[in-house]
């Protein structure tokens, strides 16, 4: 079980062919992504971030979507495009395999 404050109750509400359709899509999105990005655009951050060096903290404290939009910000740029964008669909995976953990 992860630490920290949920406000992620919006993953509750779903059915779980609806998790699993989410998790399949942004699966998908997130290959996109990663493939776009290079590091020369990301400067250097696209191999820390693969590697696990760049947000060593994880999540944080706080779960909710809104935070990893402004993180992914902070971190990469846009949470629309760019390294932001690719830790912001990480996080959303891994609330959603935590929801699918927490009905089984």
């Amino acid at each position: 079980m992860r630490i920290g404050i949920n406000l992620r109750g919006d993953l509750a509400k779903l059915s779980v062919q609806e998790l699993s359709d989410r998790i399949d899509l942004l699966f998908a999105e997130r290959a996109d992504a990663s493939n776009s990005i290079s590091d020369l655009m990301s400067i250097g951050n696209k191999t820390l971030y693969q590697s696990g060096w760049g947000l060593p903290f994880g999540r944080g404290l706080i779960h909710a979507s809104l935070i990893y939009k402004m993180t992914g910000f902070f971190y990469g740029g846009s949470h629309k495009r760019s390294l932001g964008r690719l830790y912001v669909i990480d996080y959303e995976l891994k609330d959603l395999i935590d929801e699918c953990r927490r009905r089984t």
